[in-house]
């Protein structure tokens, strides 16, 4: 070898060692995994409404549209966790109107609040006035906005939801 070459030396290692550095690299590779499959919010664009109808066809369901910046909307938030916890086979849709780019901040909060990113979704289009006529033409953005799903009809509410009548629809619709 000419002088200055690096020189590498094979190390060894016991069986011990190698059984260790195996358990940490799969414990690694786990908790990547796991990270690569965590929840998050769902894109919305003209036709989520229509596939999470169609994905909840016959079932009572309760959607909610709400933004970062509407104080009712986080009163709505909390209950919605309270009552989630409470009645974890409620099927809860949740839509935020603030865009894409708050994504990260919207995931946060309905993580505060115990609500699941799995049904949760966030406009995905600058033009909102389609996206709002693509789940109801009637409704003209006040928030927050929620839909009822049960026995096959549904029914639209602006403004905050009345926990008494929230609680009592639960127990009858589970």
């Amino acid at each position: 070898m000419p002088p200055g070459t690096p020189v590498m030396k094979a190390t060894v290692l016991s069986p011990l060692t190698r059984g260790c550095a195996a358990r940490a690299l799969l414990a690694v590779a786990t908790i990547v995994a796991t990270l690569a499959q965590a929840a998050v919010i769902n894109s919305f664009d003209e036709s989520s409404f229509a596939q999470i109808e169609q994905a909840n066809a016959g079932k009572p369901m309760l959607v909610t549209i709400w933004s970062l910046d509407c104080p009712p909307c986080m009163k709505e938030l909390d209950l919605l966790g309270r009552m989630k916890e409470k009645y974890p086979g409620f099927k809860l849709v949740l839509i935020n109107s603030d865009g894409i780019e708050a994504a990260q901040e919207a995931e946060a909060l309905l993580s505060s609040f115990g609500l699941p990113l799995n049904d949760s979704w966030i406009f995905a289009s600058e033009q909102v006035e389609r996206l709002r006529f693509s789940i109801d033409p009637q409704w003209y953005g006040e928030l927050p906005r929620s839909y009822v799903y049960d026995k096959g009809v549904r029914q639209g509410y602006s403004g905050l939801i009345d926990e008494a009548w929230l609680q009592s629809w639960l127990q009858t619709a589970l």
